[in-house]
């Protein structure tokens, strides 16, 4: 069974060129079928592609939850101050909230080993990999009691 456009537009309070260009893509991705009846356009869901289409997301979002870069632990406030600010494993920003700030803060430094120390070189590589203003971020790590400087040498607290 299916349904013409003006039929779908008055269901969902659109207008038919929106129904059309949306539907147009539809059909183009193979999640909705188009037939003709008439001078009539018929449009359908293609059910086996909608099913491919939900396993794919189903099971994207399950590798995502496995391979998520932050503690799966966190409570949900850290998951999406950490979900807006780190994309691809990087800081896309440091947050100028220091709410925030903080749960970044706490976030780089639970990635570092505990009992073991680190010259200034090697925590500059260490943030590089998540923001080129590594300065800061390290002062930034001393000054809120995260890590302790002592001769150049840092550790976490």
């Amino acid at each position: 069974m299916g349904w013409n456009r003006r039929v779908i537009a008055q269901a969902l309070s659109l207008t038919g060129p929106t129904i059309s260009h949306h539907l147009s893509r539809l059909v183009d991705v193979d999640l909705v079928t188009m037939d003709k009846e008439g001078n009539t356009h018929v449009y359908s869901l293609n059910a086996s592609n909608l099913q491919n289409f939900q396993k794919h997301f189903e099971l994207t979002a399950i590798t995502e939850a496995q391979s998520s870069p932050f503690p799966a632990n966190a409570d949900a406030e850290t998951q999406r101050i950490l979900k807006s600010f780190v994309v691809g494993g990087r800081l896309v920003k440091i947050p100028e909230m220091l709410k925030k700030r903080r749960v970044i803060l706490r976030w780089l430094v639970e990635q570092l080993d505990p009992v073991r120390e680190y010259s200034e070189k090697e925590i500059n590589t260490f943030l590089k990999k998540f923001h080129e203003d590594c300065a800061t971020l390290r002062r930034e790590l001393v000054d809120g009691q995260l890590m302790t400087r002592k001769d150049s040498i840092y550790r976490r607290a």
